[in-house]
Formats: C-alpha cells, sequence, structure tokens
C-alpha cells in the first residue's frame, strides 16, 4: 500500500513540475525546448526506474494531458516521444542490458520518434518536411532524391545523438544517486 502511494505522489509531483516546465518553455518562446524536455526525460527515466514502465507511461501520457491543455502543442508531442525513450530505457537498464544495446534500441526508436515528429506532426502544424525538401531542391539545384537522403540521414544522426546524450547522462545520474545497477550483459 505504501508503494502504491509513493508511486502516485512521486508521479503526480513529476507531472506538476513537467507543467512548470512546460508553461517555461511557453514563456521562454521554446528558447529552452530541447533542455527541458530533456530533463523531463531523465525525471521520468527515475519514476519508470523506482517503479514500473506501466506507472512511467501512464505519468507521461498525463504529462502529455497537461501540456496539450496549457497550450504548446508542438512541445508536448516531442516531449511525450521523448519522454517514452526514457521509460524504455529505464526498463533495459532495470534488467541489466548491455550499453551498446540500450544504445541500438533507444537510437532505433529515437529514429521513429523522429520520423514521426518532423514529418507527421509538422504536417499537423503546417511545417511540412516533404515540402522544406521540395524548397531545398529548388534553392540548391540538387535532385528531390539527394535532398530526401540527406534530409532522413539528418533525422538518424540526431536520433544517434540523442540516443547518446539521453543513455549517457541517465547512467551517470543513476550512478550519482547511487542506485546499483550491473553492468549488463
Amino acid at each position: 500500500m505504501r508503494n502504491q502511494i509513493l508511486s502516485i505522489t512521486y508521479g503526480s509531483m513529476y507531472v506538476g513540475i513537467g507543467a512548470v516546465f512546460g508553461l517555461f518553455n511557453l514563456f521562454s518562446g521554446g528558447f529552452f525546448d530541447i533542455i527541458l524536455i530533456y530533463i523531463l526525460t531523465l525525471g521520468l527515466m527515475l519514476y519508470a526506474y523506482n517503479f514500473t514502465m506501466a506507472k512511467g507511461l501512464l505519468s507521461a501520457l498525463a504529462l502529455f494531458l497537461v501540456l496539450a491543455m496549457i497550450g504548446n502543442l508542438f512541445f508536448a508531442g516531442y516531449s511525450l516521444f521523448t519522454i517514452v525513450l526514457g521509460a524504455f530505457l529505464a526498463q533495459m537498464m532495470k534488467r541489466n542490458y548491455a550499453y551498446y544495446r540500450c544504445l541500438l534500441a533507444i537510437g532505433a526508436l529515437a529514429t521513429v520518434k523522429n520520423i514521426i515528429i518532423f514529418l507527421v506532426m509538422g504536417e499537423l502544424f503546417l511545417q511540412s518536411g516533404i515540402q522544406e525538401a521540395q524548397e531545398l531542391t529548388v534553392m540548391l539545384g540538387f535532385g528531390q532524391d539527394k535532398v530526401m537522403v540527406v534530409y532522413l540521414a539528418t533525422l538518424v544522426l540526431v536520433a544517434v545523438m540523442e540516443s547518446v546524450i539521453i543513455n549517457n547522462y541517465s547512467r551517470f545520474v543513476l550512478m550519482k544517486l547511487q542506485r546499483h545497477y550491473k553492468k549488463g550483459r
């Protein structure tokens, strides 16, 4: 019973702090966008590491709804997809997966996340990634296929860098908080 109350309390505190971050991001004009998202990802990773992934995903969904009510929909969507990476990483670290296995899995999930965000969510907010590629084709004089390859390669490169950042600082924070986890198989 105490563990259930503790998980509900931590989850609601996480959602409240995320709402404050969302308001700060809204009033700062999105200047600290990615930094706040990485901090929220770290918070959910710690929460999912201490409790379960299901509770972590429920807190991520609650945070998404709160951020959507605040009115910053792109930040809400981007943070939801990135925060879910933290929940998956927490479970992989809890099950003692090797560093490179975690890096590969989070990198694959981050690639899918980036494609969803930049192509699908961009269409919802009238910022089409395909339209931007066509404009670059005209502006640079390259073929459209080369621009799309560069565009998708950039999304993959960003996903790899994002997975390295999330993986390394999550392990660093767990080490500093003295949460003992094994190095992995």
